[in-house]
């Protein structure tokens, strides 16, 4: 015989509300209460200065993004502007040449109106004469001096006279191809060196870079 039915038989006047209470089904188990989070555990010193971060955190102003844009000024290339005051152009007078054979080489200057040069082989007064120089390769020799334009004089000092070129002027000299030389292409690299002035001042002396080729044939 049950609890229930026992209880029953010896109380009959409450009876039913013990039936009642043993053939309800027992209530599920509550699930117990979440555990606080770990700082709500701390002391309150703790608690306290936990609190103040977050509130700084949740306050604090957000940071501007930061541009990692390169600026336009760092990433523009500088462009350096000739300030020569002369033009120059160097040709030869054949396009090919043969082992044992002379040819010319020739430098054209176009300069600056206002502005002169002074002569290759003529009296300069106390500024720089022109001059040409070329780094030849073994096979070639020059053959003569270099020839220019013919030169003006500068009567601005009679004590002492120069000679100048103003407007153009063309330097030419020969060039011999030594026997034996091997056939190919050959590039002839120079410079034209002067110094330019005007009725004031003078520039300081320049180099002027040059260059041309010839191919020498079997």
């Amino acid at each position: 015989m049950s609890l229930c039915q026992r209880v029953m038989l010896s109380v009959l006047g409450g009876c039913a509300l013990f039936v009642s209470a043993c053939d309800v089904p027992a209530p599920a188990t509550a699930r117990p209460e979440p555990t606080a989070p770990a700082e709500h555990g701390k002391p309150a010193a703790v608690a306290s200065a936990i609190e103040k971060t977050h509130t700084a955190t949740a306050t604090a102003p957000e940071k501007a993004p930061v541009d990692k844009t390169t600026p336009h000024s760092a990433v523009t290339k500088a462009v350096a502007k000739s300030d020569s005051l002369l033009t120059t152009s160097v040709t030869v007078d054949r396009s090919t040449v043969r082992a044992g054979d002379t040819f010319t080489v020739r430098v054209d200057v176009q300069i600056d109106s206002g502005w002169h040069i002074y002569a290759i082989d003529r009296p300069t007064g106390p500024s720089i004469p022109t001059s040409i120089n070329f780094e030849l390769p073994k096979t070639f020799a020059w053959d003569g001096d270099w020839t220019g334009s013919e030169p003006a004089l500068d009567d601005a000092h009679p004590d002492e006279p120069s000679f100048i070129y103003t407007g153009s002027a063309s330097f030419s000299r020969r060039l011999r191809v030594a026997q034996g030389a091997a056939p190919g292409a050959v590039t002839l690299r120079g410079n034209l060196h002067y110094q330019a002035c005007d009725k004031f001042s003078c520039r300081a002396p320049t180099r002027e870079p040059l260059k041309t080729e010839i191919t020498i044939v079997p």
